[in-house]
């Protein structure tokens, strides 16, 4: 006597050609789990790259601002306080991003921010070229630098 239960966990066993039970899936309980697997899979591949992708604007915010700071500060100084030579010149990081992000991780890749500016002779007399450069290295498994290069002209007398 074969008992015909139906509910979950309970499947129906099908004689083979050869006469031996056996159970199994069926066509239809197949194309539905491939097709749940065709719809989540590529929503869950958009979540991760949507993820890395914000961190990276983070970091491009943060460089973005520090450089807008130490332009500013540069602009505020005296025209003549400025070195015009057009030789590149670190500057510190602020202590808030050397605090928030010493080594910012994201995605398995640090970012170093490290900044540079240079003061060139402008093209029109009395002005300056300011130019300041926030760079970062993110290390994965190539590395790769990235930058953020701000420029302005600065007269003399302006910020003075």
């Amino acid at each position: 006597m074969e008992s015909n239960h139906r509910g979950a966990g309970f499947r129906r066993q099908q004689p083979s050609h050869r006469g031996v039970m056996r159970g199994g899936f069926t066509l239809i309980e197949t194309i539905i789990s491939l097709a749940v697997i065709v719809l989540i899979l590529p929503m869950i591949t958009l979540m991760l790259v949507g993820r890395k992708l914000d961190q990276q604007a983070e970091v491009q915010a943060v460089a973005l601002n520090v450089a807008r700071q130490e332009l500013e500060d540069l602009r505020t100084l005296n025209y003549s306080d400025r070195p015009s030579d057009g030789t590149p010149r670190s500057f510190p990081m602020p202590t808030a991003v050397q605090t928030q992000f010493p080594n910012y991780s994201y995605s398995g890749a640090t970012a170093n921010f490290t900044g540079t500016y240079m003061v060139l002779p402008g093209s029109i007399s009395n002005t300056q070229e300011i130019r300041v450069t926030v760079s970062w290295l993110r290390s994965g498994t190539t590395s790769i630098t990235s930058s953020i290069t701000l420029d302005t002209l600065n007269a003399q007398g302006a910020g003075e």
